[in-house]
């Protein structure tokens, strides 16, 4: 199996990738239906035609003419769809961004929910 790839433009050619970073790509839109993927330099196939890439997705920009095939996270992004967080994001903002567990307990609530909690008409008081 190759370890390199390499992705051909109208206009240039970018390489050696891995095939981590060609999905990668893929997923962000920047590999586009018309360019084409090699994993010698030399032997170019249509990227669509790479299955590790998933681009058999189009989409209707509004105007009837489907565009496309596209990776599904491109296309989903691309037509306005929700993208799901990823758990890398989800890690970064929820675990590793907050340097203490009172950030932690700001971040999703805890102070509001505190102060609601001490407002007899809202909660129960801790005061009474």
């Amino acid at each position: 199996m190759r370890s390199q790839w390499y992705l051909r433009t109208q206009d240039e050619t970018f390489g050696p990738e891995t095939k981590e970073r060609l999905v990668e790509w893929a997923r962000m839109g920047r590999i586009q239906p018309g360019q084409d993927i090699s994993d010698d330099g030399e032997t170019w196939r249509p990227a669509t035609e790479i299955p590790f890439l998933d681009m058999r997705w189009s989409i209707d920009i509004g105007d009837g003419n489907l565009r496309g095939p596209f990776n599904k996270a491109a296309a989903d992004a691309e037509s306005g769809a929700k993208i799901p967080e990823t758990f890398e994001d989800y890690l970064n903002k929820w675990v590793y961004g907050c340097k203490d567990q009172e950030e932690l307990l700001d971040k999703i609530g805890g102070s509001r929910l505190m102060r609601l909690k001490n407002e007899p008409h809202l909660g129960y008081s801790t005061t009474h």
